[in-house]
């Protein structure tokens, strides 16, 4: 019969649609108990934390109940869905959210940390775990795979510090240095992974390879930030021309004779703005990406350049919407992949005992994260007046805030589709990796950052005072000079004491 050949089709997609359901389940789980953590004030967990453990769980009833290899298949974290569907959400939310005027404030810092930072915490790591396998200490790898996992390994997700941040009200310049850091560095991290990756793929390492590895890694930067760049500005061009304000128009202009409204709708005119502003967030990290530029970098330039120059341009309606829709689904995707991880655990064939080569790669990533912390602070007070010096206190809690997190793991989970044996150590590692500091560093956070009157409050009111002037007089020109002046300084009254826009993060719903 004609209904014979789709037996076969709805077989295979019915593990897909069982596993969907399990993770739309499991995340609606996951969102109702974060926000009853939240309600009850539960300070040593966060939602990040309790969609892991979840995630958890799961997994291991699914593996209890022995569910099908491709059931198994179906539910566990897939790459090509968090680069090409979650990241770019979570990314460009993260850019565009950015408090422009505190980044600019702090850009120099922010870059130290990011690029030398991480270059340093990627080459720590990796000769360590490198020195520690010849030694007999853990599982022995080459020195190539090593850094492979260094760099890997180097990209931070401190959403779970960020949401303690947000709720207890932490210092500015603190929430700035944590929250940039993390937003370049996993950009950054990802580009040295493929640089590094590149290498360990085969390619002859000689003098010339290592500087032509060098020159690809600023090439790919700046090919992505100028995508970034010109999709932004031509965005603006478009929002800025409001050619979808007018009325009718003919091929000569407008049309005088018309009788029809020379306005569209409030509500047609922000649903264009809407979509067309999704249109060039998520273009961006396509182009770039096609380009075989990096798709993170050209997605995070986009949105800051599209909150400086597009959302002056939008209708309110518009401007409250995109705002909303990008928060939202950076917040769902961002738990999401939590719950994804949890549930990827349990479910893949771990072949390797690696128990030794986790311990010391938690002490490789202290001593790594202290290694880019502490020489890039002594370099940012040397060229900052005192009153903006960063304390010793604030630079334990940047410290503490390397937590490991969705880009780490889905690297790794490239790498061990990629290298063998080697990625199936980075995945598994990783995976230890990220369940240890998003539980232990991120639940102990609130504390901390108590402890160490690291809140805004606690900050004395002449630092504030001099803090404000200081970002005043650096954003006065180029906030006069766009157009923006009136709007940063209407703006002020919504910002919270913290100085940056109430919602700030890279995600409202995973960061609470």
């Amino acid at each position: 019969m004609a209904t014979d050949g789709l037996k076969p089709q709805a077989e295979a997609a019915a593990p897909t649609s069982v596993a969907i359901t399990i993770q739309l389940l499991v995340l609606a789980v996951a969102f109702v108990i974060g926000r009853a953590l939240e309600r009850i004030r539960f300070q040593w967990m966060g939602e990040a934390g309790a969609a892991l453990l979840l995630g958890l769980v799961v997994g291991l009833i699914l593996k209890g109940a022995g569910v099908g290899a491709r059931l198994a298949a179906a539910v566990a974290f897939k790459g090509g869905i968090f680069f090409y569907i979650l990241l770019p959400t979570i990314m460009f939310d993260a850019g565009y959210s950015l408090d422009t005027r505190m980044f600019v404030k702090n850009v120099g810092s922010l870059c130290l940390y990011a690029f030398a930072g991480t270059t340093i915490s990627c080459f720590v790591v990796g000769l360590m775990m490198w020195s520690f396998g010849l030694w007999g200490w853990c599982h022995s790898m080459p020195l190539l795979a090593n850094l492979t996992f260094g760099a890997l390994i180097s990209a931070t997700d401190p959403v779970t510090v960020l949401a303690v941040f947000q709720r207890l009200d932490a210092q500015p310049e603190l929430y700035m240095n944590v929250f940039g850091e993390s937003v370049l560095n996993d950009a950054v991290g990802m580009v040295l992974y493929n640089v590094i990756a590149s290498f360990l793929d085969g390619k002859d390492v000689n003098a010339g390879s290592v500087f032509a590895g060098i020159g690809l890694f600023v090439a790919i930067f700046l090919g992505s930030t100028a995508i970034g760049i010109a999709i932004g500005l031509l965005a603006a061009f478009i929002f800025r021309s409001r050619y979808f304000y007018s009325g009718p128009i003919t091929i000569h202009g407008s049309d005088p004779g018309s009788t029809e409204p020379t306005e569209v709708t409030s509500g047609s005119n922000s649903t264009f703005e809407v979509g067309l502003a999704v249109v060039f967030a998520y273009g961006s990290y396509l182009v770039a990406d096609a380009a075989r530029c990096s798709g993170i970098v050209a997605v995070v330039v986009n949105g800051m350049v599209m909150n400086m120059y597009v959302r002056p341009n939008l209708s309110v309606e518009a401007a409250h919407k995109i705002e909303t829709l990008f928060k939202t689904l950076a917040g769902l995707f961002e738990l999401f992949v939590f719950c994804y991880i949890g549930t990827t655990m349990f479910l893949q064939d771990e072949e390797f005992k690696i128990v030794g080569y986790t311990a010391l790669s938690l002490v490789a990533l202290a001593v790594s994260r202290a290694a880019n912390i502490l020489p890039c602070t002594a370099i940012v007070n040397l060229l900052r007046p005192v009153e903006r010096h960063i304390l010793p206190a604030q630079q334990f809690m940047m410290w503490w805030s390397g937590l490991r997190g969705a880009m780490a793991f889905a690297l790794s989970v490239e790498a061990d589709e990629r290298f063998g044996e080697y990625g199936k150590v980075m995945k598994t590692c990783t995976f230890y990796l990220v369940f240890i500091t998003v539980l232990f560093n991120g639940g102990t956070s609130a504390y901390l950052l108590r402890r160490l009157k690291l809140r805004a409050e606690d900050t004395p009111a002449l630092i504030l005072h001099l803090q404000d002037n200081l970002s005043r007089m650096h954003g006065f020109g180029s906030e006069d000079v766009t157009g923006q002046g009136k709007r940063a300084r209407s703006e002020g009254s919504a910002r919270g004491a913290s100085g940056r826009p109430v919602g700030n993060g890279k995600s409202e719903g995973a960061s609470e």
